[in-house]
């Protein structure tokens, strides 16, 4: 009869310390975690700027670091008519980007495409790896776009 009392006793034990370590959403320095804020997508010819033929190599064309948000601007030649679904992987100083064109229907264009992300940081980054990857309409797989350590 004490075998149950004891396995009981137990479990109730360890479920109680197992509760006390639960993540609490900080790095173990104190600060918050790196967290996804917003992204914004601006299909060709829309936010006002001038038409270009050809993109940077590397997708990024500007990133910033003000008062704890990292402001990622890509911006990429494209074919009109594209819409992206946006995912976004954290991992410890790492953030991965994934732009799906879910559009069936397509133009072409010879202006840019512009996809812009926020997100907050803690205060004590000095760098964090940036990937961006990118699935392009009816394909199988995405590719990696923008691999690169950014100082902050």
């Amino acid at each position: 009869m004490k075998q149950p009392i004891v396995f009981f006793t137990i479990l109730v034990i360890y479920l109680f310390v197992a509760g006390c370590h639960k993540d609490s959403g900080t790095d173990g320095s104190g600060s918050s975690n790196i967290s996804f804020l917003s992204y914004q997508d601006y299909p060709c010819g829309s936010y006002g700027g001038a038409a270009k033929l050809n993109s940077s190599d590397d997708y990024l064309y500007h990133y910033s670091y003000v008062d704890g948000v990292l402001e990622l601007d890509f911006r990429f030649s494209n074919t009109c008519g594209c819409a992206y679904e946006d995912s976004v992987v954290i991992e410890d100083n790492q953030i991965y980007l994934f732009l799906n064109d879910t559009a069936s229907i397509h133009a072409k264009c010879i202006c840019q495409h512009r996809s812009v992300f926020h997100l907050r940081l803690p205060e004590n980054y000095e760098s964090i790896r940036l990937e961006l990857q990118i699935n392009p309409y009816a394909h199988d797989e995405y590719y990696v776009c923008v691999d690169t350590l950014l100082d902050l």
